[in-house]
This record gives structure tokens, C-alpha cells and sequence, in this order.
């Protein structure tokens, strides 16, 4: 078709996405690119693929051991709530030294949101949460092997909340990226069930 001034509108026409107008749906060979300029986004566009993908069942042999990680992080963090009173009747430490040490064993958890960060910003050798899982759970196995080892009387009261101290940092350390994995999960689960994979990780740690 041409206007009045005799210019060809074909170019125009055929610039608009093709509509198939029984369905509605864009059935252009760009129409995802045309989503993501008309504002849908990149981000949308990745959720939607991941929304697509099926739920794994996290109760099968291959993934239990994310559970079996929540249970582990609470058993640790539960277990040095008992910090005071075997610092006061065990260690025999000072009154001022025990009454701070949940404090002190805790301080790592503070900081939290800067591992979070700090797991999501860096990947040693391409893995996201993986090295930071295995070293997190390694360096705390260490940490309690020697608290195992060592006699007490060895063990000074400062020694001892340090090491403690370390064992916290380490769980934590690796409990992070297990946070990350299930909101990735619950990104997977359908809307009525959405949330399920953490709040039953955080059910078995508390």
C-alpha cells in the first residue's frame, strides 16, 4: 500500500510483530527480544524458564543432604547455647569472661549478611555455593576435632571461646549458601507451595 504521497508503508507493516489472532500469542522470530525491550526484562525472563523446570524431590538420596546440613547447623548452633554454664563450672572462668561468652561464640552470625554477599559475588572455579558448603563444613570439622583432642585442662578459658567462636564463623559460613540454594528452589515450587523447601529446612535446624 502506498499514501497519498506515494511512499510504501510495507516497511512499517511488516516491523510489527505477527499476532496470531486465534490465540493472541506473538508468533515473531524476535518476539523475545521485543518482551525484554518492551520492559518485561532479562530478570522475568529467567524466572520464567526457572519456573518451568521440575521440582526435584528433595527427600530422594541425592538431595536429603540439604536437610541433613539445616540439621547439622542446628545441632551445632543449639549445643553452644550451653557456653555459660560449662564456661563457669567446667573452664572455672571469670564471671565477667562467661557472661559474655554466648556473645562472643554467636559474633559471627552478625555479620551474615556480608558472607551472603560475599558468597554471591565470588565463585572460586565457577561454583556458587558448592566450595563454600564443603569448606565452611570442613574447617568446622577441624575446629571440633581438635576441641576433641585437646585436653581441657590444655585449654585455656580465651583458647576456648576462640575455637568455639571459629566453629560458629565455619557453620555459618556454610549454612549461607544453603539459604541461597532453597530460594532458588522456592523459585521452582508452584505459588501454593512456595516457600515449602526453606521453611522446612529451618523446621529441622530449629
Amino acid at each position: 500500500m502506498s499514501d497519498h504521497n506515494g511512499k510504501s508503508t510495507a516497511l512499517s507493516v511488516n516491523a510489527n510483530p505477527i499476532h496470531n489472532e486465534e490465540d493472541g500469542h506473538n508468533n515473531s522470530p524476535d518476539s523475545s527480544e521485543d518482551m525484554i525491550g518492551g520492559g518485561i526484562g532479562r530478570d522475568k525472563m529467567e524466572m520464567m524458564e526457572i519456573e518451568d523446570i521440575e521440582l526435584p524431590d528433595m527427600w530422594a538420596k541425592e538431595n536429603v543432604g540439604l536437610y541433613c546440613q539445616y540439621m547439622a547447623v542446628g545441632l551445632l548452633y543449639g549445643s553452644a547455647g550451653t557456653v555459660l554454664p560449662f564456661c563457669a563450672y567446667v573452664k572455672n572462668g571469670e564471671d565477667q569472661v562467661c557472661s559474655n561468652a554466648p556473645s562472643l561464640v554467636f559474633l559471627a552470625w552478625n555479620f551474615k549478611i556480608l558472607f551472603a554477599i560475599l558468597t554471591d559475588m565470588w565463585r572460586p572455579w565457577g561454583y556458587r555455593r558448592k566450595v563454600w558448603m564443603v569448606l565452611g563444613w570442613g574447617l568446622a570439622l577441624v575446629i571440633l576435632f581438635l576441641l576433641a583432642v585437646i585436653p581441657t585442662e590444655k585449654l585455656s578459658v580465651s583458647a576456648w571461646l576462640g575455637l568455639l567462636m571459629l566453629t560458629q564463623c565455619f557453620v555459618m559460613l556454610a549454612d549461607v549458601p544453603a539459604d541461597g540454594y532453597c530460594v532458588q528452589l522456592g523459585q521452582m515450587e508452584p505459588p501454593s507451595q512456595r516457600g515449602q523447601i526453606l521453611a522446612t529446612g529451618q523446621l529441622l535446624r530449629f
